[in-house]
């Protein structure tokens, strides 16, 4: 507790850090679970920090682990299809925001396309919202080819979905695929 105070003093203090440190206890409050603090947290990152990006999704990664849904869903949309689609939050100039961009970009394109796989496989079969895990996760592997966990899973629910639409064949291509490039892979039957 007195750690956190003199961080949070700290952060005051250094406008400089500021950013770094909240985004530190962000991040130690997500991995303890406790999501609903950590927000907050993460709101109060400046716009211009490096680790903005990597805030705003992990703020929809907190709603979802709370259970919200449809404001995780919400969440990653916006910073998907407005935040990083604005030329005005362009990260060309800046090798170190793009990085942290494409870290981000892979956590909520990957969690948009398990809140879809999760709304499919409540129903069963709702065709449309099996092809929106499709549509959501088809190309992930090609967008993050480095993400040795996320692209696999993703993998995986997009060849479920593929079978539930009965796609035998794009089913067969996906788990072909996954085989070869994740081979050791737990999402790789």
């Amino acid at each position: 507790a007195m750690f956190n105070e003199a961080e949070t003093i700290a952060a005051q203090l250094s406008e400089a850090n500021k950013d770094e440190i909240l985004y530190r206890q962000a991040e130690k409050l997500r991995g303890e679970r406790k999501f609903a603090e950590a927000i907050p947290k993460y709101e109060q990152i400046d716009k211009l920090a490096n680790d903005y990006e990597k805030s705003l999704v992990a703020i929809g990664e907190c709603r979802f682990r709370l259970g919200e849904t449809q404001a995780a869903e919400a969440n990653f949309a916006d910073y998907i299809e407005n935040f990083v689609a604005d030329e005005a939050n362009s990260v060309e100039n800046s090798p170190v925001r793009a990085a942290r961009r494409s870290d981000a970009l892979a956590k909520a394109r990957f969690y948009r396309t398990l809140i879809a796989f999760q709304s499919a496989d409540k129903t069963g079969f709702d065709e449309s919202l099996w092809t929106r895990v499709i549509e959501l996760g088809a190309d992930y592997p090609d967008l993050h080819p480095t993400q040795d966990t996320l692209a696999p899973w993703t993998m995986r629910m997009v060849m479920n979905a593929h079978a539930s639409i009965a796609d035998v064949s794009a089913a067969r291509s996906t788990h072909r695929r996954l085989a070869e490039e994740y081979p050791d892979s737990s999402f790789t039957p």
